[in-house]
C-alpha cells in the first residue's frame, strides 16, 4: 500500500494501477542491464582482468580494422597507451579515486606477496610457453613474463595497499611535525654557535 492506503501501484509509465481488487497479482520487473563503461570488452557489465585479456588480444594493431573499442585514447593504434587508460578508466568505474597499477595480478589496490608468487610461477622472457596474461604477470601486453613486468612489479609493490588518501595519516603528519622541529632545533643551533 501507499502512504494513503489505497493500495495505488505506479507503474513506470506514470499510470496507477489499484491493487484493492481481490486475488492475487504478479509483477515482473524489467531491470535494463548497468552500463558497462568504456573498459568493459567482454561483454559483461564490470570492468576486470577478462578485459585487459580481450585488450591483450589486439594489443599492437591499427585502428580500423580493430574495433575503435580498444583505442582508448582515440590515436588509432591499440597500444600500451591504451593499457593505461584501462587502468585508469577501471579503476574509475570500479569506485577508485586512482588508477590500478601494473603489478596488482587480481587488481585487488595491493600489489604482494600473491602478485608476485603469479609472476615467478610464470617468469618466461622468451614468451616460449606463452602467451602469457595479466593474471600470469605480464604487465605490459608483450606476451611474455620478463625483467620489464618484475621491475613493474617491484616499483609498485605495496602490500598495504594503493591508492589516494583521502586525509594525511596521522604518521605523515607527525613526521612533517619532526621535520619542523628538527629544522627549528638546528638553526637555533647555528645561530648560537
Amino acid at each position: 500500500m501507499d502512504s494513503d492506503g489505497a493500495g495505488n501501484i505506479y507503474l513506470a509509465n506514470g499510470s496507477a494501477w489499484n491493487g484493492n481488487s481481490s486475488g492475487t497479482h504478479k509483477f515482473a520487473a524489467a531491470v535494463p542491464p548497468a552500463p558497462s563503461g568504456p573498459c568493459a570488452f567482454d561483454g559483461d557489465t564490470s570492468c576486470n582482468t577478462a578485459d585487459l585479456d580481450a585488450l591483450y588480444a589486439v594489443l599492437g594493431t591499427d585502428v580500423p580494422p580493430t574495433d575503435a573499442l580498444f583505442d582508448l585514447n582515440s590515436d588509432n593504434l591499440v597500444d600500451a597507451a591504451d593499457l593505461t587508460e584501462w587502468l585508469s578508466q577501471a579503476a574509475l568505474i570500479n569506485g577508485h579515486g586512482s588508477a590500478y597499477l601494473r603489478g596488482d595480478t587480481g587488481l585487488d589496490r595491493d600489489i604482494d606477496l600473491s602478485d608476485y608468487n603469479a609472476l615467478a610461477a610464470n617468469f618466461d622472457p622468451n614468451g616460449t610457453y606463452g602467451p602469457y596474461l595479466w593474471l600470469a604477470g605480464n604487465f605490459d601486453g608483450d606476451d611474455d613474463v620478463d625483467l620489464t613486468d618484475c621491475n613493474s612489479l617491484a616499483g609498485n609493490f605495496n602490500p598495504l595497499g594503493y591508492g589516494t588518501a583521502a586525509v594525511p595519516e596521522p604518521a605523515a603528519a607527525l613526521l612533517a611535525l619532526l621535520a619542523l622541529l628538527l629544522a627549528s632545533a638546528s638553526g637555533r643551533l647555528s645561530n648560537s654557535g
